[in-house]
């Protein structure tokens, strides 16, 4: 779906509408400017954090990514870096967890301020510290905006205004978190199994640090 909506590859039945007009009848470029796009593994550029997020714009106000970092909650791990937003992430990233790498592209696609927000299993791989960094971030640009959220850790959607299950292609449920989880079906079935996980994770850390 998410591949669709960029148009990475044309789609064979049916039509895909945004704002009532047909995607096939957009320009390439018009497109790029209504969605942004936050993968599961965002790539880092070479350069600086800072050209990481503005992409370098010259037209772009020149503390354009100090505001987007402070707006997406990124500000607060780039400034304790030695060279701040002048720091170097390296090949891909490499100085940077993925957590980190994924706050810097949120704020760049902040700064560039699409309509829509696309977020691939954007909280897949980060910890539970930094996953509430991203869900904060994502209630400061929610406002005006449409987030079109992939995810299968159940917490980041859980405010979503409507949740759609799909299983083998089709979707098989569709409402609210809270909805959701008073039917029988295969939402309530992951919720309970992901709270049984976290509640054993947690009986788990309580009784490491109540060892140590």
């Amino acid at each position: 779906m998410v591949n669709l909506l960029m148009r990475f590859y044309p789609h064979h039945e049916g039509d895909i509408l945004v704002g009532g007009q047909r995607i096939d009848d957009l320009p390439d470029a018009q497109i790029r400017r209504l969605f942004g796009l936050v993968s599961q593994d965002p790539y880092m550029f070479s350069g600086s954090i800072r050209e990481n997020i503005d992409l370098m714009q010259r037209e772009t106000r020149s503390d354009v990514a100090i505001d987007a970092a402070r707006e997406v909650n990124a500000s607060a791990f780039i400034e304790r870096l030695p060279e701040g937003y002048e720091h170097q992430p390296g090949n891909g990233g490499s100085s940077l967890s993925v957590g980190e790498k994924q706050l810097i592209a949120l704020a760049r696609v902040f700064a560039h301020g699409p309509e829509i927000y696309l977020l691939d299993e954007a909280t897949a791989n980060i910890d539970s510290e930094t996953e509430e960094a991203v869900k904060s971030a994502l209630s400061n640009i929610q406002h005006g905006r449409t987030v079109i959220a992939v995810a299968h850790r159940l917490s980041t959607i859980k405010n979503a205004d409507q949740i759609l299950v799909m299983s083998k292609g089709k979707v098989v449920q569709r409402g609210t978190h809270d909805e959701l989880v008073a039917q029988i079906g295969e939402y309530r079935e992951l919720y309970l199994a992901q709270k049984e996980q976290e509640e054993h994770e947690t009986e788990n850390a309580h009784l490491g640090l109540a060892t140590a």
